[in-house]
């Protein structure tokens, strides 16, 4: 497999990268950082589009979550202090803006507050999850809370959701991926990796929507893929990378990238396990690395990888095979 570096999207300089998300017919890429604001350009040219920001905020509130509705029109961002905006994409209008309470965890591994946002089904609700396990539900309508979980995992670090519109996953602070219907509260899978629980807290979390696959990484450098019917590993990675804060699977489940703070993204083949693509960062001084993100996400399509890098820089590779 080759990449070849396609674009670079450049950012406000301040604009550090958190959250990368491609648009669901691959025609957007936003980019969420620790500025409070949410960059969006077209993929395939490059044009910037509109840049979303929350004004007279004080203090770090950056994009911690980003997602787009279906027909990437609207998208939507969580702030780090817990506010919830829904957006025109392209007119950079807010729509909506309601809050969910969060509370702050800190230790010596993670601070990361909420809330973490995921879109339910065709974007009529969404579920947000914070530190301290609060699960709601919320219409996109008003912003009204539709339904609420008591919490499953005590804290929670990382949520993504599922095609069905009914299962989310979330990554827990004691290294277990939880699956579970947001609708009745029922856990149907725990997932750690090799069986253990407590392999460092689960710091991302994503899934294939072609396979049933879910990826996460840990905060003491694993990373592993699971296929979710039978819980069994199908992808392990055992090296200490440093926090592994991003992954991302290709829709059709058969690549994962990897985004690690010792700042070099790593793109593996899962069933072969074979180490196929590594892109080192282009800031020549590590100290800018310490505690930052290396976003990554692919295309709808599998065929293009967008990765944030700390230079302030969001570079686009194709991926082929020769």
């Amino acid at each position: 497999m080759r990449a070849s570096l396609v674009g670079e999207l450049r950012c406000p300089k301040d604009h550090l990268s958190w959250v990368l998300r491609f648009s669901r017919n691959g025609r957007l890429l936003a980019s969420g950082g620790c500025d409070r604001r949410a960059c969006i350009w077209e993929a395939r040219t490059g044009r910037p589009i509109a840049m979303l920001v929350r004004r007279r905020l004080c203090g770090l509130r950056g994009v911690v979550s980003l997602e787009f509705l279906p027909n990437d029109n609207r998208v939507l961002t969580g702030l780090w202090n817990g506010e919830i905006n829904l957006w025109e994409s392209e007119a950079a209008r807010r729509l909506l803006t309601f809050k969910h309470p969060t509370h702050v965890f800190r230790s010596l591994v993670f601070s990361i507050p909420g809330p973490l946002v995921a879109l339910l089904g065709e974007g009529t609700s969404i579920v947000s999850a914070s530190l301290d396990g609060e699960i709601w539900i919320s219409s996109l309508e008003d912003g009204a809370l539709i339904h609420k979980l008591r919490p499953i995992p005590p804290h929670i670090l990382a949520v993504t959701a599922f095609p069905d519109g009914k299962t989310v996953a979330l990554g827990s602070s004691h290294g277990v991926v939880y699956l579970v219907d947001v609708w009745d509260g029922q856990v149907n899978a725990r997932l750690s990796f090799s069986g253990r629980p407590r392999a460092g807290g689960i710091a991302s979390v994503c899934v294939a929507t072609d396979r049933p696959f879910v990826g996460a990484g840990s905060t003491n450098g694993e990373c592993c893929v699971w296929n979710w019917h039978t819980a069994a590993e199908v992808f392990r990675l055992g090296r200490n990378l440093g926090s592994v804060d991003s992954v991302a699977l290709t829709p059709m489940g058969h690549l994962i990238a990897i985004g690690s703070v010792d700042g070099v993204v790593r793109v593996f083949e899962i069933e072969s396990g074979g180490y196929e693509l590594s892109f080192p960062s282009v800031d020549p001084n590590p100290r800018r690395l310490r505690g930052l993100k290396l976003p990554v996400a692919f295309s709808p399509d599998g065929n293009m990888l967008a990765v944030g890098c700390p230079d302030a820089v969001v570079r686009l590779y194709s991926l082929s095979y020769d």
